[in-house]
């Protein structure tokens, strides 16, 4: 190369423009590489999502905040792929918060395809490990979850979410770890029980409940159980009658005696059950076998999806719903789909108080219907419901029994005359309140602190017309390559036209 260029002008002043060029891209990508490191680790995000997926909400902390046993949380990836794959990422950002808000919660990222003896006494126990799940732990107590686990789907086949409900599977998750065991609720089936959706049994796990099956006529209702489910029976209970010598019914008494409780979902068309009916008599509960119709306070043109009213007051029954009432600008409406009515029995007065010798009961609403509503039977109104006398809905009764002078027992009997209430389609919903309603009344029959208002987040749904994936893909393909090549082309011809000049 001619000496005389090396010192001419031209190479000089296009090589400073090279090396300047060269240095600030250099610094750009030091500072972006410092900045992302620093924000990942001290969770410098504005979460700009309409549906606040990357902030968890106050009634998160609220439910947490009770909690002090040392909790951890480890993926099973490293952190560039969990950041890397979508539906990891906000559970990953999830915990993170709860990192840095809770000393006593640490979060962990393990390689199990490069360790997989980090996680082998998970597996011993009879979990399977994947690089996508993850693993909540406290003392021995542990739980394996996939990424699945932390989304909503609309059925068991679709593989799309439709909301994130990572905040109430790690709220119900921690709990379950961190009490000394986890309650039982034992699900009947040997009555033709009409059968239990899916949506209703993760909720009920969701509120921290192990899910166990049970045929009362062989076995008894074990200790740590809290909750007894029986869903839409289509067969009646058992009692010694002369030719059995075993009680469904006493067994089930024997178990409410005990401290615990019981749901009961009926409707208009479940058939006469003399035994369990005689039994929810006791409880104070007449379920009525009258179709409920409002055609003034319905979803659905017809008026027999009704909308529920909430009871207010200090009943037990208002209380339940308490928090979803008062903590909401407009409380989310719970729909009663072909539901009948529930009376209270003979014997109750007219506050649904009852006493006999040791044991008092009181029976409260839940939810009552509007003055504008009828029962039918048959096709035709038998009845209307007033202003001083709606239709009950749903309904609690609670037991207290004297023990001796100082202990009591509580127990619960609740009763839903809707099985459509607790379908999927329902439970799903985020416009209606149904899946919040049971998850804080299996919590408070429970004895457990209710964190009702833990919502799940619907993904918005935004479409353009027209654009097909393929379409979407080309587009993020050319928008995120052209614009810096042109730029380095800019760059370039900017320093030829110098160099030449």
């Amino acid at each position: 190369m001619n000496r005389s260029f090396m010192h001419s002008r031209k190479f000089r002043y296009g090589s400073v423009s090279v090396a300047l060029t060269a240095l600030f891209i250099a610094a750009v990508i030091i500072v972006n590489v410092i900045f992302t490191a620093l924000s990942t680790k001290f969770m410098w995000y504005i979460d700009m999502t309409s549906e606040e997926l990357y902030t968890v909400s106050e009634a998160t902390w609220a439910a947490l905040e009770d909690v002090d046993k040392d909790i951890k949380i480890i993926f099973c990836s490293d952190p560039d792929t969990l950041e890397s794959n979508e539906m990891l990422r906000i559970v990953y950002n999830t915990a993170l918060q709860f990192e840095e808000r809770m000393p006593n919660i640490s979060v962990e990222t393990i390689n199990i395809i490069n360790n997989p003896s980090s996680v082998q006494k998970y597996t011993m126990a009879g979990s399977t490990i994947k690089t996508y799940s993850v693993i909540v732990e406290s003392g021995t107590e542990f739980r394996v979850l996939s990424v699945q686990a932390f989304y909503t789907y609309s059925d068991t086949t679709s593989e799309t979410p439709w909301a994130y409900s990572g905040e109430r599977k790690f709220v119900s998750t921690i709990l379950s770890v961190t009490q000394a065991e986890s309650p039982i609720a034992c699900l009947t089936y040997t009555h033709g029980e009409k059968h239990y959706d899916y949506e209703l049994l993760t909720l009920i796990n969701d509120a921290g409940y192990v899910i166990q099956e049970i045929d009362l006529t062989r076995e008894e209702l074990p200790a740590d159980c809290r909750l007894l489910v029986v869903f839409n029976p289509l067969t009646d209970f058992q009692v010694k009658d002369g030719i059995s010598d075993i009680s469904e019914i006493e067994k089930i008494d024997k178990f409410l005696d005990n401290n615990n409780a019981m749901m009961v979902f009926m409707n208009p068309n479940t058939p006469p059950l003399p035994n369990f009916e005689e039994y929810l008599e006791e409880w104070g509960v007449i379920v009525n076998r009258e179709q409920v119709r409002d055609t003034e306070n319905s979803v659905a043109t017809d008026g027999y999806a009704i909308i529920g009213t909430y009871t207010d007051g200090d009943t037990l029954g208002a209380s339940i719903h308490k928090e979803l009432r008062t903590t909401r600008v407009v409380p989310p409406k719970t729909i009663f789909d072909n539901v009948a009515h529930i009376t209270f029995a003979d014997g109750y007065d007219a506050t649904g108080y009852y006493n006999s010798n040791s044991v008092s009961r009181q029976i409260s609403s839940v939810f009552t219907s509007s003055p504008t509503a009828q029962a039918y039977a048959n096709g035709k109104p038998v009845s209307s419901a007033t202003e001083l006398e709606p239709y009950n809905l749903m309904t609690i009764t609670c037991e207290n029994q004297r023990i001796d002078n100082e202990n009591f027992t509580e127990a619960y009997v609740v009763v839903c005359p809707s099985t459509e209430y607790a379908k999927a389609a329902m439970l799903q919903s985020n416009t209606y309140g149904n899946a919040d309603l049971l998850y804080a009344t299996f919590r408070s029959i429970g004895k457990e602190k209710v964190p009702a208002d833990i919502a799940r987040k619907p993904f918005a749904q935004v479409e353009i017309e027209g654009l097909t994936t393929a379409d979407a893909n080309t587009y993020t393909v050319v928008l995120t390559v052209i614009p810096p090549v042109v730029a380095f082309g800019l760059c370039l011809y900017v320093i030829i036209r110098r160099k030449y000049a």
